[in-house]
């Protein structure tokens, strides 16, 4: 957190000064309507989706289905606020993908962006919408900020 606010600015974040992460990083913004859009997203990102996910509403990068509990998980990192660690695997096929997600506010303060970084184990074998990996986590964890007390940690979605 910077000053009295209880999390970052998106002003806070430059994409240049984040080096190596850059191509894992992504940040989706909240709108008015609650519904979230992609605003930077790095090349491993882009290829686990096999295509460039920037400006794309999460509902068509996601599809339908998943959508709503990928915006449940990010409405409760911008409201509460916290930091969010999941985890989740798909051991038939071997891929898996670890991210971490905190919430970002715009310039008057209000918690607007969630601003992550996901590490997929194998990034070129594509995130199809029916697989395993969409929408679904084995294991969650959340902290408070600005405290990084933890809230939750569960096994499931």
């Amino acid at each position: 957190a910077r000053g009295d606010r209880a999390m970052p600015s998106r002003n806070d974040i430059d994409p240049y000064r984040l080096g190596r992460a850059l191509p894992n990083v992504w940040l989706y913004e909240r709108d008015a309507d609650g519904e979230f859009s992609c605003r930077l997203s790095g090349e491993q990102i882009n290829r686990a989706h096999s295509q460039s996910i920037m400006k794309r509403p999460a509902r068509e990068v996601l599809g339908p289905d998943y959508d709503y509990p990928i915006r449940q998980r990010m409405n409760f990192v911008l409201d509460t606020p916290a930091v969010l660690f999941a985890s989740m695997a798909a051991p038939a096929d071997g891929r898996s993908v670890t991210r971490i997600s905190l919430p970002l506010c715009n310039s008057d303060g209000r918690p607007t962006f969630t601003f992550g970084a996901s590490e997929y184990l194998d990034p070129d074998r594509h995130i199809d919408r029916d697989t395993a990996l969409v929408g679904r986590a084995d294991h969650i964890v959340t902290y408070s900020l600005p405290d990084f007390r933890q809230l939750e940690s569960d096994g499931t979605n």
